[in-house]
């Protein structure tokens, strides 16, 4: 009988220790305009926007903080149409997550932007805002039209 209630209590400790997280691929069109609209409100100098769109997570002035140097980083005003590279829907013990990775082609310059949201009472906040800028010079990144030489 001992026995019986120590492997119970052996199960009980198992199950409770358990992490659940599943993963899947697809595309949630919202929320990519959404991160659209985020990188635009960066180079706009929306910075409340952006700010109010935070997850509880965010210290809202810290946030405030960074987003000049962000916006610098990219150093144009206007946003190309961005092309969707990827994005991960998730759930897990600490809530439902969705990444969308965006790149910008500029001029100089390619730009991608990932954006994590995450579900907080039933509306998506964002939790990150990241960017990762490459120096091209050409204007050749992703999306760029090509331009050939006409035939001679």
């Amino acid at each position: 009988m001992r026995l019986m209630s120590i492997l119970a209590i052996a199960a009980a400790l198992a199950v409770a220790g358990c992490q659940y997280s599943a993963r899947v691929t697809g595309s949630n069109d919202e929320l990519n305009q959404q991160a659209d609209t985020i990188y635009e409100e960066l180079l706009a100098g929306d910075d409340a926007a952006i700010v109010a769109r935070m997850s509880s997570e965010n210290d809202p002035q810290r946030v405030a903080q960074q987003l000049p140097m962000l916006r610098d980083m990219v150093g144009h005003d206007s946003a190309p149409d961005p092309i969707v590279l990827s994005t991960t829907q998730a759930t897990d013990n600490s809530g439902r997550t969705y990444t969308v990775e965006q790149s910008y082609s500029h001029p100089d310059r390619i730009v991608v932007a990932r954006n994590e949201f995450i579900r907080e009472n039933d509306v998506w906040r964002l939790r990150g805002f990241h960017l990762n800028v490459e120096m091209t010079g050409s204007g050749m990144g992703p999306g760029s039209e090509v331009q050939q030489e006409p035939a001679t």
